[in-house]
């Protein structure tokens, strides 16, 4: 998996790649190769899910800060 392809996925689809990578792996269907490639591949989604998350935070954060900042100007008027 490209990690450019990887970036450009939502987190749900990410999630969902994560599953079926985990389902591949638990079943042990696969050789030693296609083991390893799953796990790096799911090493990329799940550094890509959390890049993904701190975003959401710091813009959920700001949100906050502004709308606090908000309500504090209300009050002072």
């Amino acid at each position: 998996m490209a990690k450019n392809k990887i970036k450009s996925i939502s987190f749900e689809e990410s999630s969902k790649k994560l599953e079926r990578i985990v389902e591949q792996l638990e079943n042990g269907n696969v050789d030693l190769d296609k083991a390893i490639q799953l796990y790096e591949d799911g090493i990329e989604l799940v550094n890509s899910s959390i890049e993904i998350l701190k975003r959401a935070e710091l813009k959920i954060k700001t949100l906050n800060i502004k709308s606090t900042n908000k309500k504090s100007n209300h009050k002072n008027e």
